[in-house]
């Protein structure tokens, strides 16, 4: 590794290549069974090459991922990234390009009634909130909540349980939420559900997981790769909180334009991962 330990203090920020195998050794240690997700969804990547070529930045780290090393990969993701933001930042005209790109990694579906609502650990209760929703509207009457808290964090109160208390001061009966309290990562919410699940010996064929719009992608993405049970996954976003979180209001505040462009590289950079461990890289 030639990348310094450089460990992240807020969302914005891409781990180091150190720092994700860090990560990883933290997580749960359950691994990959399903590879194919980029291969299968590459059309995700058609804007975000559209834009590249735009910027005149390159990204053919999307196409070389399982041949570069970790750390090539981080920098070559880093360096893209940095020339998209700036010229973003720059150039407010490309507003239905910036838009498509937005909208591209956020998955469209019908909510159709589901053994349970997943919902993925968050700071605030935007995600709950839908959730509870969703359970009155009878899509389902199981509600998993996940996390701990961020890594680069530390709470007096897990993610998990904040909003299993939330839920209950909205009228949902305690014995209807599954809390999972040790999670600190997004594909750790699901692994470690996924353990929990299997302890209680409980295999729901049908889950509706709420997360931000623009996370969704790669919620259902982590769903897939690790479950080892044939389940439907119908991801809903939790309301954008305010209009930067929304396709026409992301490109013009720098912290969302980092969130978003981060979510087209941890895809990447996941499934890179799962690759080194399938073929014994990393343990």
């Amino acid at each position: 590794m030639t990348n310094q330990y450089s460990p992240r203090t807020d969302s914005t920020q891409l781990p180091s290549a150190v720092e994700l195998i860090d990560i990883l050794a933290k997580e749960s240690q359950r691994k990959a069974i399903h590879f194919g997700f980029i291969q299968n969804h590459n059309v995700i990547f058609d804007t975000h090459r559209q834009l590249s070529k735009l910027a005149n930045s390159d990204d053919n780290w999307i196409e070389q991922y399982k041949q570069l090393s970790l750390d090539e990969l981080v920098l070559k993701i880093n360096k893209n990234h940095n020339e998209l933001a700036h010229f973003i930042d720059e150039c407010q005209t490309e507003t239905e390009l910036y838009e498509a790109f937005y909208c591209a990694l956020i998955p469209k579906v019908e909510v159709t009634k589901s053994d349970a609502i997943f919902v993925f650990g968050a700071a605030t209760n935007a995600r709950i909130e839908r959730a509870i929703k969703l359970y009155k509207n009878d899509v389902a009457q199981k509600i998993i909540v996940s996390g701990n808290s961020p890594h680069y964090k530390e709470g007096s109160q897990s993610e998990a349980s904040r909003m299993a208390e939330f839920a209950e001061s909205k009228g949902i009966p305690r014995s209807h939420v599954i809390l999972e309290e040790e999670s600190i990562t997004l594909p750790d919410n699901v692994k470690r559900t996924i353990d929990l699940l299997e302890e209680i010996n409980w295999h729901p064929t049908s889950l509706v997981i709420v997360a931000t719009n623009f996370v969704l992608t790669r919620a259902t993405m982590e769903w897939y790769k690790f479950c080892p049970w044939d389940i439907e996954i119908t991801p809903v976003a939790a309301h954008p909180q305010s209009q930067k979180f929304t396709a026409k209001g992301w490109y013009v505040d720098t912290v969302t334009i980092a969130l978003v462009l981060n979510e087209y590289a941890k895809i990447v950079l996941e499934s890179k991962i799962d690759l080194m461990r399938k073929e014994g890289d990393i343990a």
